[in-house]
């Protein structure tokens, strides 16, 4: 069974309190496990966060509109969410995978509201080409556009031994760099992380709700928010 987890951000050891804010309707981390939902390639969309942000989220979804929300309100306390130790992203994704029976994960980050779905795709495709690796976009696309795709083993084996390691880091184990074959400028940053932000993400967003594709999308107007996306 291939999963999805959206896992919680953090920027400079903080929790990333952005992914709760609506940009057309919908909050960032819904839109991105929507994303996930849509993929033809993922059997099932989980999301695992700190235990200190279940109020948060609760509310993000409450209050949001309900006929956008990935993730109903009657979901909530369901075994589909997970709320596990502040200090430990390992171990809410090893709960995740464990309680759903994830064979292969894809990784993504809840404050990555335009991670295209056929991104997704790419990746789990090139995962099963190959034996033994995880598959990630980490190294030649922008942030914002990260997707892990690895075997639940390697999350395991992370768990079983953990020696004070807070997250699954796949640098501990054989990766392989998906290529960027498109003209997304590597070096640019698209994680949603300040309301500064807000008014470019809500006019991508508009065009991707309109069919277009996000290549095209930041082909034209890359150039005239550069400042808003530099790292």
């Amino acid at each position: 069974m291939i999963g999805a987890i959206v896992q919680g951000s953090f920027i400079d050891g903080s929790f990333n309190q952005y992914l709760y804010h609506q940009i057309n309707d919908v909050n960032v981390i819904n839109r991105v496990t929507k994303t996930c939902m849509k993929s033809a390639f993922i059997h099932e969309t989980v999301v695992s966060l700190p235990v200190k942000e279940r109020k948060n989220f609760i509310g993000s979804v409450i209050g949001g509109s309900s006929k956008f929300a990935a993730i109903t309100p009657e979901q909530i306390n369901s075994s589909k969410n997970y709320f596990t130790n502040d200090k430990s992203v390992l171990d809410g994704l090893h709960q995740a995978a464990v309680q759903n029976g994830f064979d292969h994960i894809v990784r993504v980050y809840g404050d990555s509201p335009i991670l295209p779905s056929w991104l997704i795709g790419d990746a789990v495709r090139e995962y099963f080409k190959r034996t033994g690796e995880v598959v990630t976009t980490r190294d030649n696309f922008p942030e914002g556009f990260t997707v892990d795709v690895f075997p639940f083993w390697m999350l395991a084996e992370a768990y079983t031994y953990q020696d004070g390691r807070e997250d699954f880091d796949i640098e501990g184990f054989p990766t392989f760099q998906l290529s960027n074959d498109t003209n997304i400028d590597k070096n640019l940053d698209f994680q949603f992380k300040n309301l500064e932000q807000a008014e470019l993400f809500d006019s991508i967003l508009t065009s991707m709700d309109n069919g277009h594709d996000i290549i095209d999308i930041l082909g034209d107007i890359v150039d005239i928010n550069e400042e808003d996306i530099k790292e």
